[in-house]
This record gives C-alpha cells, sequence and structure tokens, in this order.
C-alpha cells in the first residue's frame, strides 16, 4: 500500500554547460545536492521462505519426545516439493516441536534502514501427512507462527494460532489471523527477532502408530512506513559547446557534440522531472534566454529523447526559460529520461569572452 504524499519543496540538481566565444572553457563538475526527505509513506516487504532445496537457515530446537528428529525432505510440499517434516513412528511418544529462525532483523527480511514497521500478517502451509493411530484429541497441530524478541523472553505477534489435526489431511493454508500490530519498543529496522514456528505431535499406545506433520511456502508480509526520498542526477552533467559564432547553433546528437544527458530517479517514489535555464553571463555582458535569438538574446532548447525523436532540431526541441517546465512526469524509481539540448548564440553578441549557462533538472514528487 503506497500514498502518494505531495511534497511542497522538491529537489534541484544541476548541471553547469560552459560556452566559449574565445578561449577554452574549463571543465565544470556537476555538482551533487542531497536528496530531498519527505513525509512518511506505507509500504509493504514481503519475505517468504519456500524451502524447496533446504530449510532456509530455520533449525528445530525441539521435535516432540526424546530422539525424535526433525527434518527438511524433499518428496512433498506445497506448491513445490521440499518442507519442513516432524515426523514420529513410535508408538505412545509426542512433545512440542519448534522450528525457529534466530539471529535476524526486520532489515533481514526486506525492510529498509531506518523505515519504522507498524504491522505484518503471517502465513504458512501445512499438512499430516501421516496419521496411523495418532492422537486426535488436539495433540496434534499445524504449529503457531510467532515472532519473539532476540532474546526469546516475549512475544512480539502472534501471526497465527495452531490448526488441531483429527486425522490425516492434506495440504491446506493457514491464514487466518491478518496483519498484526507490532509494538512501538519492536518498530525500528534494526530491532533483533526470532521468528518461531512450535506445534505438538503424538502417537498412541499402539504398536506401528505413526505421525508426520509438514510446514511449506511460510510468507510474512510486513508493513512499515519510511520517508520518501526524492533525488535526481544528471549523467554526465558536462557540456562543453566550444567556440560559436554569432547567430549559430550547436546540438548534443551524436553528429555534434555527442553528448545526450541522462536524467535519474534515484529516490524511492515515482518522481516528475521539470528542467529550466537562466539567463547566461561570466563573458563581459548578460544574455538573455528568450524563444527566438536577437541582440544579447540567446536560444536553449531541450528534446526529451526518450519519448520523442530528436535527431532534426528544432523539430520536437522545446526553447528552455527561466521558470521550470515539464521534461518527463511519472518516471518511476531507477527510472532514466535521455534528452538533447541545443544553444542558438545572439545576434549579435556585445561581449566575446566565456559565457555559462545552467540548466536545472527538478524532481517533483
Amino acid at each position: 500500500m503506497i500514498m502518494g504524499i505531495k511534497l511542497v519543496k522538491v529537489l534541484s540538481v544541476i548541471f553547469l554547460i560552459t560556452l566559449l566565444f574565445a578561449d577554452f572553457p574549463p571543465l565544470w563538475q556537476n555538482p551533487r545536492i542531497p536528496p530531498k526527505i519527505g513525509e512518511a509513506y506505507a509500504v509493504d516487504a514481503t519475505k517468504t521462505y519456500t524451502f524447496d532445496s533446504t530449510t532456509e537457515s530455520w533449525s528445530a530446537t525441539a521435535c516432540g519426545a526424546a530422539g525424535a528428529v526433525c527434518i527438511w525432505q524433499s518428496g512433498d510440499g506445497s506448491p513445490a516439493n521440499g518442507s519442513l517434516e516432524e515426523p514420529e513412528t513410535r508408538k505412545n511418544k509426542g512433545g512440542t516441536w519448534t522450528w525457529q529462525l534466530s539471529g535476524i532483523t526486520w532489515e533481514s527480511l526486506g525492510v529498509p534502514s531506518g523505515a519504522t514497521v507498524t504491522a505484518v500478517d503471517g502465513s504458512y502451509n501445512h499438512t499430516m501427512a501421516v496419521c496411523t493411530n495418532c492422537n486426535i484429541t488436539g495433540s496434534n497441530t499445524s504449529g503457531t507462527l510467532s515472532i519473539r524478541d532476540s532474546g526469546d523472553t516475549a512475544t512480539i505477534a502472534t501471526l497465527e494460532t495452531a490448526v488441531s489435526y483429527t486425522g490425516a489431511a492434506t495440504w491446506a493454508s493457514r491464514n487466518a489471523s491478518g496483519a498484526q500490530s507490532i509494538g512501538a519498543a519492536y518498530q525500528a529496522s534494526n530491532t533483533g527477532i526470532i521468528l518461531k514456528l512450535s506445534g505438538s505431535i503424538q502417537t498412541n499406545n499402539v504398536t506401528g502408530a505413526a505421525a508426520t506433520i509438514r510446514q511449506d511456502q511460510l510468507s510474512l508480509v510486513i508493513t512499515y512506513t519510511a520517508a520518501a526520498v526524492v533525488s535526481v542526477s544528471v549523467s554526465d552533467g558536462v557540456v562543453s559547446y566550444g567556440t560559436l559564432l554569432a547567430n549559430a547553433s550547436k546540438t548534443t546528437l551524436s553528429g555534434e557534440l555527442n553528448d545526450m544527458q541522462t536524467a535519474t530517479n534515484d529516490g524511492n517514489v515515482t518522481e516528475n522531472f521539470n528542467i529550466k535555464g537562466q539567463d547566461a553571463t561570466g563573458g563581459g555582458c548578460t544574455w538573455t534566454l528568450v524563444s527566438t535569438n536577437g541582440s544579447d538574446q540567446y536560444v536553449h532548447q531541450f528534446c526529451n529523447a526518450t519519448d520523442n525523436s530528436c535527431t532534426s532540431p528544432p523539430t520536437n526541441y522545446t526553447a528552455l526559460t527561466t521558470s521550470y517546465q515539464a521534461l518527463k512526469t511519472g518516471v518511476a524509481v531507477s527510472g532514466t529520461v535521455d534528452f538533447q539540448l541545443r544553444l542558438t548564440t545572439p545576434n549579435p553578441s556585445s561581449c566575446y569572452g566565456q559565457q555559462s549557462v545552467d540548466v536545472t533538472v527538478q524532481a517533483a514528487q
């Protein structure tokens, strides 16, 4: 579940483009700006143990009566072969069995560092594969799924209670309890926890008595809140147009500068990318950013190369202004947008020194 939070303030990454009328320009580097941390939003992380080939670090700390051994077995499972197993092949034997996974934190289960865990929903598949003269008065159960503190002294949440068998049973899903709240003392992402699945097994006092219980496909859906991070980077972030005559144009296309730029969503939410230019300074006069060049007036244009063909400028090129315009909306996390630039110098210019123009790419939620 994701809730969109509208941020009032957004993050900007500036890359500098140098223009030279006289000498060779220095190389400008793209400064990194820290990401904008927004309001919290809720999201789920799912961790599933399939037990297809191993116990996946779960260990049996008890297996009913002394001498019984809980195992991982490969011949049966749901939905695929491979499952945890509690077998008892002796008469009048039984007790509590327990599988547990310790030495983990919420982060081990897929929760990002710094997030706050608020609820967990658990489920698993189970079967009583064998029940030959087994006790059917509540002594054979599928297992209670719980979360314990790292010292195994307190129950943080009981995710599912056990099913009592009345005989052999085919595979079924245990998912009856819904999401369980996590107390404030255990919500930090680095909290140490133990996952525990514990039930009972018992055979009758009859020769040939046997019981076998199995579990598979144990899944946790962990709800947590995390700060929305809005961040964008531009690579390579440097464009050098070189020396140009008055009333001349040059692009970043492969046939000219060959320097297409790429904006990347480095945040953790879907973002909208905006772009703007600015009046050029540094060469002895100011060039005003306009849509049609003139005396001390220059044009800087952009083209979204991800969504459009930019090979025939000025087709699909939009004049930059000193206010933000949309470059691309709905950019997914880690998504990218390629864009080309085209610059046209003034006609004429009253100065001939090096001019620098800043192009700002902005990420907004």
